[in-house]
Formats: structure tokens, C-alpha cells, sequence
């Protein structure tokens, strides 16, 4: 696993990064209707607001009339926090960048991991 991780394998090209610039690519072409086109984003972004502002994780729910002071627990804290910090300081574009980004390493990951345990590159980045 270490030697995933070493600096001379992770700008080599081959079909890791294949994969990261296609899902990158796409992540961004396709991005903002993708991302952005989930109604859960706006909330998330709220939660996250809230978290920074109070720095505590909300208990209760706040943001429904239905509900209001049922108690919740918000497994997506850390997410909410870091959408947030990232809209604020980034916009919705930096939001929409990082994400694709993320989601092309993640990938190329994964596509290193199966071509280290002995499948082949076609095969691999099919399966990523």
C-alpha cells in the first residue's frame, strides 16, 4: 500500500491516470447539474454554516417546522462543515472543482490498488 503512495508512481501515466482525468473531466463538464442538482446540497450547506458559526455540531433539528427541537444526530457533520468552508471561501465553482477532483483521485486509486493486486490495467480501469 505504501508503494501506492510514493511520489514517482503517482505522476506516471498510464491507466490511473486515465482514470483520474476522465472522471476529473467529466466530473466538471457534468458537475453543476450532477453536484448541485441533489436537494440535500442546500442543507448540508446550511448545517455547515451553522457548525462554523456555533462550532458545535447541531443536537436538535432547527431547520424544519414539523420537527423543530427533535433530537438528531448529524452523521455528516464534517462534510456539512467542509462544504461550507469551501462555498464561502471558493464559491460554488471551487465546490463543483474540488468535488471532481476528489472523486478522479479516488478513482485512480482504486485503480491502482486492483492493478496492484494483480489485475490488468484494462481490466482495472473498466472496473473503477
Amino acid at each position: 500500500m505504501i508503494s501506492l503512495l510514493r511520489t514517482r508512481n503517482l505522476f506516471r501515466f498510464g491507466p490511473a491516470a486515465f482514470v483520474f482525468g476522465f472522471v476529473a473531466i467529466s466530473g466538471l463538464i457534468r458537475g453543476r447539474t450532477r453536484f448541485l442538482g441533489d436537494p440535500g446540497t442546500f442543507w448540508h450547506l446550511r448545517l455547515g454554516h451553522e457548525i462554523l458559526r456555533s462550532g458545535q455540531v447541531p443536537r436538535a433539528d432547527f431547520l424544519t417546522s414539523t420537527r423543530a427541537g427533535t433530537p438528531w444526530v448529524d452523521q455528516s457533520w464534517l462534510f456539512d462543515a467542509g462544504l461550507a468552508a469551501v462555498v464561502d471561501h471558493l464559491g460554488w465553482p471551487g465546490a463543483v472543482v474540488l468535488t471532481a477532483l476528489i472523486l478522479g483521485a479516488t478513482y485512480a486509486a482504486l485503480t491502482r490498488w486492483l492493478i496492484a493486486r494483480g489485475n490488468g490495467p484494462i481490466a482495472a480501469a473498466a472496473t473503477a
